[in-house]
């Protein structure tokens, strides 16, 4: 048995020998090409970009004290079992409230 490229336009069975003449690929390929225009991805620890006294550490503190366990029961994602895991209910809450800060500041 003879040596067969990769790019060989014949396909093969189990033992090797030519069984049929593939058809040509046509079309554009399908390539990932690199972004140039990317941001540059650096280690950071998020909680060392946020002022000591930024008001969002205080929503942070406030929200990590309150119950949420009815949010985190609702949660599909469970240990051991298949599927990506939720974001913090917390971490979804603080954002929120923070946001509403930004809209409506306090009279």
């Amino acid at each position: 048995m003879t040596q067969q490229s990769l790019s060989s336009d014949w396909a093969h069975d189990e033992s090797g020998d030519a069984i049929e003449k593939r058809a040509p690929r046509t079309g554009a390929s399908r390539v990932l090409k690199p972004n140039r225009g990317q941001i540059e991805m650096r280690l950071v620890a998020p909680d060392g970009l946020i002022p000591v006294d930024h008001p969002a550490r205080g929503i942070v503190d406030f929200v990590e004290k309150l119950d949420l366990a009815r949010f985190e029961d609702a949660i599909q994602a469970k240990e051991g079992q298949p599927g990506r895991p939720a974001i913090d209910p917390a971490l979804l809450l603080s954002v929120w409230v923070y946001h509403e800060r930004l809209i409506l500041p306090p009279p």
